[in-house]
């Protein structure tokens, strides 16, 4: 099992997601040593409904591992 040393400065937008929900998305690292930083969630719909800062538990699982994540528009 080979670990990378983190996941860095990546946007993902413009993704909208029709159907019955699966279990929530997953965004985190692994440890300390291996982090999840600087991500942006741009334009992510699920059903029509808008991710937003306030909602987000609601679709994605997320951990202490994960710095600097945004949602905008």
């Amino acid at each position: 099992n080979s670990r990378g040393r983190a996941a860095r400065n990546i946007t993902v937008r413009n993704i909208n997601y029709r159907g019955t929900q699966a279990p929530r998305s997953v965004i985190k690292g692994w440890d300390s040593e291996h982090t999840i930083e600087n991500i942006t969630l741009e334009n992510i719909r699920f059903n029509g409904k808008r991710i937003t800062e306030k909602n987000i538990d609601e679709y994605f699982e997320i951990n202490q591992f994960v710095k600097g994540l945004k949602v905008g528009r």
